[in-house]
C-alpha cells in the first residue's frame, strides 16, 4: 500500500500449498493438477486434505472457497465460500475427527478427516483463507456522485453521525452495514465536509470484559476488516472520543512499535486524509491543522482535548447559521401549540413538532391560518391535524413507519373539547356552514361523535388545500427537503438552500423517487 488509495499492483507471491498428514506432496500435487481446471480465474489453492484413508474424497481450500472434490468422478461434490467463515474448531465424535465451520448465516459444516492433525490443519486453513478473502477488497474512494442516502443526510441538517457496530456483526466478519453509513461521506462534498470530526464509532456487547476492545481478536479481526475499505478515520472521527484509538490499535499489530505506526500513517491513514481535503476543498491551513490534530489525538489519547482547534468548516454562504435560532412554538402556534402532544409521532415527537411548527409559520406568513373567530379556530385545528396527515404518511413513504393512506385515522377525538381544542359547538357551526359536510349535527352522545366526524371531514378538506399551499411556498424541493429532515433532531428550518440545491440537483430512486411522485399528486 503505497498512497492510501489501494493496494500494491504486484501481489505478495502466495503461501506453499499445505497437505495433511496422511496425503504426500505426490498425491497433493495430482489432486492440484486434477482440480486446477474447475477453479475460477486468479483461484490458487492453499491446502488440501484428505477425508479418508482410501484419499476417495480430499478437502481442498483456495482463498476464496473449501472444494470437497471427489477423485473418482473426478468432480466437486460440495463447496462453500470461505468468505461467510466465522471460525472453525476441532471436534472428535465416535466416527472419526473433524473440523466443524461454522458460517455467518447460522450454516454448521463438517468436514470430517483421518486425524486430529488433520483436522486442525483443515480449520486453520479455512480461517485464514477466510482472512484473505475479506482482505480482497477494493478501497473505497472519494467521488462526487448522486446519493440518495447523502442527499438524505444532508437534509437532516445533522452535523454529528454515531456508528455503532453489533457483536452480531463483529462475530460474521460483516462490514457491509458500517460501509453503508460511511459510503455517503465520500459521495457528496458538501456532506463530507459537514462531517469533518464528527462521527463517532463504538462496538457493542463487550463492555463485560476485562481487555481493551483492540485486545479482543475476534474485535481486532473485524475492523482490520473495515480499515482495508475505508482509511479516512483520521478525518471524520470525532478525536475526543475512543473509537480512533480502538481503530488505531486495532489495524497495528500487538505490542506495535512507533517506526510502525508512523509507517502506517504515512503509507495509508495521512495519504487517506489529504484526499478527503481534496474531495472537500479544504485549504491547506485547514490540513496542517487536522494533521496536528491527529498527531495530538494519538499522543494524548481520547481523555485529552487536542490541539489547534478545528476551525470553522461552514462555507461562506452558511456564516449566517451561527446565529440560527429555532422556531418557538409558542410564538408561532400561540394557544394551539398546547394541542401538539396530543398528536401521535411515528418514531420522536420532538423533530417530529419541530416539522409542524415550521410549516405552521410557512402557511401563517401566508394569512392562511388566520384565528379571529372561533370558527376559524376551528379551521385551524383542522389544519394541524391536516399537517399531520402530511408528516405521517410521508414517513411512511420513506421510512416504512406511520401508517399507510389506506390506514391513517386522523387523531380528531383528541382535538375536540374545551378551547383551545375545537369545542363542539363551533364545530357544528362550521359544519352548518359547509356544504360538503353532511353528518346529522343534530345527533349527540357522550364521546360526542358528530363533532369528531365533522372535524375529520373538515381536515380532509384542509389537507387538500394545505399541501399544495405549502408547495407553491416553499417550492417542491424545499418542502421534500424539510419533510425528509425531520426524522433527525435539530434539523433547521427552513433547510438551508445549499441543502435545497442539493436536492435539486438530485436523480431520486427508489423509495425517494416513490415519494417525490407521491408528494406532487397530494392535494388538490
Amino acid at each position: 500500500m503505497s498512497d492510501g488509495g489501494g493496494r500494491d499492483e504486484t501481489p505478495p507471491p502466495g503461501p506453499a500449498v499445505v497437505t495433511g498428514a496422511t496425503l504426500d506432496p505426490m498425491a497433493a500435487g495430482v489432486i492440484t493438477l486434477l482440480i486446477q481446471p474447475m477453479l475460477r480465474a486468479g483461484e490458487k489453492i492453499r491446502a488440501v486434505v484428505a477425508e479418508d484413508h482410501a484419499q476417495r474424497r480430499l478437502h481442498v481450500v483456495t482463498q476464496q472457497r473449501c472444494i470437497s472434490f471427489d477423485r473418482r468422478k473426478q468432480a466437486v461434490a460440495a463447496q462453500f465460500e470461505v468468505r461467510m467463515v466465522v471460525r472453525a474448531e476441532l471436534t472428535q465424535d465416535g466416527i472419526g475427527h473433524r473440523a466443524d465451520v461454522e458460517c455467518a448465516n447460522g450454516r454448521f459444516i463438517e468436514l470430517r478427516t483421518t486425524s486430529a492433525q488433520d483436522a486442525r490443519t483443515l480449520g486453520t486453513a479455512v480461517v485464514r483463507a477466510c482472512d484473505e478473502a475479506l482482505h480482497d477488497v477494493e478501497t473505497l474512494v472519494p467521488f462526487e456522485t448522486s446519493d440518495a442516502t447523502a442527499t438524505r443526510m444532508l437534509a437532516s441538517g445533522q452535523t454529528r453521525w454515531e456508528l455503532t457496530v453489533s457483536p452480531e456483526e463483529v462475530r460474521a466478519r460483516d462490514v457491509s452495514g458500517v460501509l453503508a453509513l460511511l459510503a455517503p461521506l465520500l459521495a457528496n462534498p458538501l456532506l463530507a465536509r459537514r462531517s469533518v470530526e464528527s462521527v463517532t464509532l463504538s462496538v457493542e456487547g463487550y463492555g463485560g470484559r476485562s481487555a481493551q476492545l483492540w485486545e479482543i481478536a475476534e474485535v481486532r479481526t473485524y475492523l482490520q476488516h473495515l480499515d482495508a475499505q475505508f482509511p479516512y478515520w483520521f478525518a471524520f472521527l470525532d478525536k475526543q472520543d475512543p473509537g480512533l484509538s480502538t481503530v488505531v490499535r486495532s489495524a497495528l499489530p500487538v505490542g506495535f512499535t512507533a517506526d510502525k505506526l508512523g509507517e502506517r500513517l504515512t503509507g495509508w491513514w495521512m495519504p487517506a486524509l489529504r484526499r478527503i481535503v481534496d474531495f472537500v476543498g479544504l485549504d491547506e491551513d485547514v490540513h496542517d491543522i487536522l494533521v496536528a490534530r491527529s498527531l495530538a489525538y494519538l499522543r494524548l489519547g481520547p481523555d485529552e482535548a487536542v490541539t489547534p482547534e478545528l476551525p470553522s468548516l461552514a462555507l461562506p454562504d452558511q456564516d449566517e447559521e451561527d446565529d440560527f435560532e429555532p422556531l418557538d412554538e409558542q410564538e408561532v402556534l400561540g394557544e394551539l401549540a398546547q394541542l401538539l402532544p396530543e398528536l401521535p409521532p411515528t418514531w420522536d415527537a420532538g423533530p417530529e413538532d419541530d416539522l409542524l411548527v415550521f410549516l405552521w409559520s410557512v402557511l401563517d406568513e401566508k394569512g392562511l391560518v388566520r384565528r379571529r373567530s372561533q370558527v376559524e379556530h376551528v379551521r385551524c385545528v383542522a389544519s394541524v391535524l391536516a399537517l399531520h396527515k402530511l408528516r405521517s404518511l410521508f414517513h411512511h413513504q420513506v421510512f416504512g413507519v406511520g401508517a399507510s393512506e389506506e390506514q391513517y385515522r386522523f387523531p380528531a377525538a383528541a382535538l375536540v373539547g374545551a378551547f383551545p381544542r375545537a369545542e363542539p359547538f363551533w364545530i357544528g357551526v362550521h359544519a352548518g356552514a359547509d356544504a360538503t359536510f353532511d353528518a346529522p349535527i343534530e345527533t349527540t352522545g357522550p364521546s360526542e361523535r358528530w363533532a369528531v366526524e365533522a372535524l375529520e371531514d373538515l381536515a380532509r378538506n384542509q389537507y387538500d388545500e394545505v399541501v399544495p399551499a405549502l408547495r407553491r411556498a416553499l417550492g417542491e424541493n424545499a418542502l421534500f427537503a424539510a419533510l425528509l429532515a425531520s426524522r433527525s433532531e435539530g434539523t433547521r428550518y427552513p433547510i438551508p438552500e445549499a441543502v435545497v440545491d442539493e436536492l435539486r440537483g438530485s436523480d431520486l430512486d427508489g423509495t425517494l423517487g416513490e415519494a417525490w411522485d407521491w408528494l406532487g399528486e397530494q392535494g388538490r
